[in-house]
């Protein structure tokens, strides 16, 4: 209609925006530079993930709305308790605690999930907080070089934070992406329903509270472009799972020296061997 006025009256119709452009070329090179090409892709360049991209397509499958943490897995029936810390680097900030429950199914519940830009004081007063609610059995912290900074120097305070002689190293490397004990295993178990995941309610769809952080990530992982804090933190707490756990009573299975100064003493716990290298033999 406005067309047909304009040539009738002899005008020329101009496209002009209401408002200067926002994402220039350089703009958007500079928004790349600070993102992983996936998200890159699917915020600017309208590219969604695939189903058949996503590592964790089964995930969803495991959550529960309206119901509670305590429904799901009753305090009294935890028999296996984990906590995962994915800690920051000078390159990348943000720290994840992951706390997870086992039952005596061997089902998993995610109990607490914490995320925050913490220092190293704010990251063990944090994980004290955990310690003393939850009682974990284990604590496993990813130890790749800056990380197991803060792993000494909690244990380099036993007065402080009593609950030093939990916490165990844990080297990632090529066994991150192993079919039986790397992330694709996790798929196994949600495709199965080895997990239940509470919400008590829906949350609004931009909330960035640590519990829908991970399911954004999990909803969103892919192996080619996946990165995400509470996947690796997860994964983490469900590694301590298989590695500590068991279905003997909890005081049978784990068994943990005044001190610990090696990754290998912490093996020996569990009758595992270790190479030179630290990895599980």
């Amino acid at each position: 209609m406005i067309k047909d006025l304009a040539k009738k009256k002899g005008l020329t119709i101009r496209k002009l925006p209401l408002w200067e452009a926002k994402f220039d070329e350089q703009a958007l090179r500079k928004k790349a530079d600070t993102l992983t090409l996936r998200h890159f892709d699917k915020g600017f360049r309208q590219k969604p993930i695939s189903d058949t991209e996503r590592m964790f397509p089964s995930f969803m499958d495991c959550v529960r709305y309206g119901i509670t943490i305590e429904q799901a897995l009753p305090e009294k029936e935890r028999v296996f308790i984990a906590v995962g810390v994915d800690l920051s680097t000078p390159k990348r900030p943000g720290n994840v605690i992951f706390t997870l429950g086992v039952g005596a199914n061997s089902r998993r519940v995610p109990l607490d999930i914490r995320k925050g830009n913490w220092t190293s004081p704010q990251v063990a007063q944090q994980l004290a907080e955990v310690d003393a609610h939850y009682k974990p059995h284990v604590i496993v912290v990813e130890n790749n070089a800056y990380q197991e900074s803060i792993i000494q120097w909690i244990q380099a305070l036993p007065e402080q934070y009593d609950f030093w002689v939990k916490v165990v190293s844990f080297t990632t490397g090529k066994q991150k992406w192993a079919d039986e004990s790397g992330l694709p295993s996790l798929e196994s178990e949600f495709s199965v329903g080895g997990w239940v995941i509470p919400f008590p309610e829906r949350h609004i769809p931009d909330c960035d509270c640590a519990w829908c952080a991970w399911v954004n990530e999990m909803r969103t992982y892919t192996k080619l472009y996946g990165v995400g804090d509470t996947v690796m933190a997860c994964w983490f707490a469900r590694e301590a799972v298989r590695l500590y756990g068991g279905t003997e009573p909890v005081e049978e299975t784990i068994r943990v020296p005044s001190e610990i100064d090696e990754l290998s003493d912490v093996f020996d716990m569990v009758g595992l061997e270790v190479d030179e290298f630290g990895e599980i033999i």
